[in-house]
């Protein structure tokens, strides 16, 4: 028993010890690329599609109403921060996005943050931050969403300071690595193009790395829905829809009685659809043709 007991001790010793070490050595130092934003009217229009239609910054760095369908933004929230959305509990609240909280960081400051995850002094960020998915896009992007955010109306407002668990923020300490550009999938190449968004968008972060579902996720302040399967398994219901279909659901967000529809929180949705319903057709089509490409994974029931 007394064996057992200084075991227990000697391992815990070791846990405490690596530890230190890992937050110690994490996160990498990891400068901020000089990369400077040109502000023109078409890097800015990708930049404003981008954070409001794919990349859905706004969503989860506003206050959302999710007493209407699919929890659109609250306006005169857009960028301030929240603290509560879908994926971050009481201890991770998003930040200020607007030129409140970024008005002196530099345009690389920015970027680094969306796409290594760490603060203007290099601190991790919380890894609910999804700046590994943001690491797969092209820069051209990355600086257009850096271009847009700064046009943000400023708000000042300050939401609560993130603390999570220490085991969560270990795991923000070593997941940051430097950004390596990538390359924008050519426009006539409509499997590429929607790998591409369906990345952008975060699809995984709702529907599970093999795009098959069956994550349960809350309705802030509301009951909680299940992802759906977005394979094309014969038995998968969605990816069973034709092209013209898919479109179409999400094209249905677009109309203004839609977007006023006043839902109860239990039987409201997390799927953004109507931050997506503003994406062009051809994006859209692209990410169904995609689906269509993913390996089938068979419904859990």
């Amino acid at each position: 028993m007394k064996f057992a007991i200084l075991a227990l001790l000697a391992l815990i010793g070791l846990g405490i010890a690596a530890a230190a070490v890992l937050w110690a050595a994490f996160p990498r130092s990891i400068p901020a690329p000089e990369s400077r934003v040109e502000g023109d009217p078409a890097q800015l229009a990708r930049g404003r599609y981008l954070v409001n239609h794919v990349a859905l910054c706004l969503s989860c760095h506003s206050e959302r109403d999710w007493d209407r369908q699919s929890g659109p933004v609250v306006a005169s929230t857009a960028g301030q921060g929240a603290t509560h959305t879908i994926f971050s509990p009481e201890d991770a609240p998003a930040a200020n996005i607007t030129p409140f909280a970024l008005g002196d960081w530099s345009d690389g400051e920015i970027a680094r943050a969306i796409t290594s995850g760490l603060n203007r002094q290099g601190e991790p960020l919380h890894p609910d931050m999804p700046y590994y998915v943001y690491a797969r896009l092209a820069e051209s992007d990355v600086m257009a969403i850096v271009a847009y955010l700064r046009t943000l109306p400023r708000i000042d407002h300050q939401p609560p300071k993130a603390s999570p668990p220490f085991l969560i923020s270990m795991v923000g300490r070593v997941l940051p690595k430097p950004y390596q550009a990538k390359p924008m999938p050519p426009q006539d190449d409509s499997v590429a193009r929607g790998r591409y968004l369906v990345n952008a968008a975060g699809c995984r972060m709702c529907h599970g790395g093999d795009l098959a579902g069956g994550m349960r996720l809350n309705i802030p302040g509301g009951g909680s829905v299940t992802s759906v399967n977005l394979t094309p398994h014969p038995k998968a219901r969605v990816m069973g829809w034709s092209r013209e279909a898919f479109v179409a659901a999400f094209k249905a967000f677009a109309v203004e009685e839609v977007r006023q529809l006043e839902t109860p929180r239990d039987r409201n949705t997390v799927m953004p659809w109507i931050q997506y319903s503003d994406m062009t057709e051809t994006d859209l089509g692209a990410i169904y043709d995609y689906l269509k490409t993913v390996p089938p994974v068979a419904p859990d029931s």
